[in-house]
């Protein structure tokens, strides 16, 4: 059985909860990109990375390329990784967890509910 293509597919949003920790940077960013690069993502969809440390966009996406260039295999596709930067990261910072967390969450859920 085939995959579907990035046409068959629904945008979404994509949160990733610990952007910056160990799990992202070795098997999810990695993930994401080869996913991208099969053309498997919607090109709507955005992936929003959140992490507790402060950060700019800058910086995340140097490490979303340093992660990609470790931890996958094969040759990197600089096209797919330009147009990976621009679905990936929506960056969202939450330092305050336990405060902004609830906030986030009624965002979310009201998002969700729109769709």
């Amino acid at each position: 059985m085939m995959g579907k293509s990035s046409s068959e597919t629904k945008a979404c949003d994509f949160v990733l909860f610990g952007a910056k920790g160990d799990l992202a940077r070795r098997k999810l960013l990695p993930s994401l990109y080869q996913l991208d690069k099969a053309n498997l993502l919607h090109q709507d969809t955005r992936i929003i990375g959140v992490a507790k440390d402060a950060f700019t966009q800058e910086e995340f996406l140097e490490r979303v390329t340093q992660s990609i260039n470790k931890f996958v295999k094969e040759e990197i596709c600089q096209q797919t990784l330009q147009r990976f930067w621009g679905v990936v990261i929506i960056l969202v910072l939450i330092s305050l967890m336990s405060t902004v967390m609830p906030l986030f969450m009624k965002f979310w859920i009201a998002r969700v509910a729109s769709w």
